[in-house]
């Protein structure tokens, strides 16, 4: 595999991360329709190899078809800041009842609180302790100048 040297590298970290990124799925994830058959046999293939060298498979979906289908390969969601306000794929993914960690870009704190309740609403285990959300707060300009890191945010 041509990703096993990148992955194997990252074997020293913890975890290892790449997102399903084409064209037509970043285009078309809040509409919810894509064809899920393209890449799922390249996903099989880095989670399997993900698993055999033992760090953690994430993969950040970006349509509906795509929560299911690597559901059975993640034991954590990562919902990008692009969909934070997209309501119906977060329940779709909350509905899985795994950890899920939330990336915040340019939200607003009202727009992460939505979030965070359409998760807990979506399933209790959210709510008894059973699964877990994770807020990571990023910036959508990369690199980031200092001034731009409204660190604040984070309190």
């Amino acid at each position: 595999m041509a990703l096993g040297s990148i992955f194997t590298s990252s074997a020293r970290g913890s975890c290892s991360r790449r997102a399903i990124d084409t064209a037509e799925r970043r285009f078309t994830s809040n509409s919810g329709n894509s064809s899920a058959a393209k890449g799922e046999a390249e996903y099989t293939e880095i989670a399997d190899y993900c698993n055999e060298i033992g760090i953690m498979f994430l993969s950040t979906p970006f349509d509906f078809d795509s929560i299911d289908y690597l559901d059975e390969f993640m034991d954590v969601y990562k919902i990008s800041s692009s969909d934070l306000t997209n309501i119906p794929f977060i329940r779709k993914i909350a509905e899985k009842g795994k950890d899920i960690i939330i990336s915040t870009g340019a939200s607003n704190l009202d727009e992460i609180k939505l979030a965070i309740d359409t998760i807990e609403n979506a399933n209790e285990k959210y709510t008894n302790g059973e699964a877990g959300i994770g807020i990571m707060h990023c910036v959508l300009s990369y690199p980031t100048d200092n001034s731009d890191a409204n660190l604040l945010m984070i309190k």
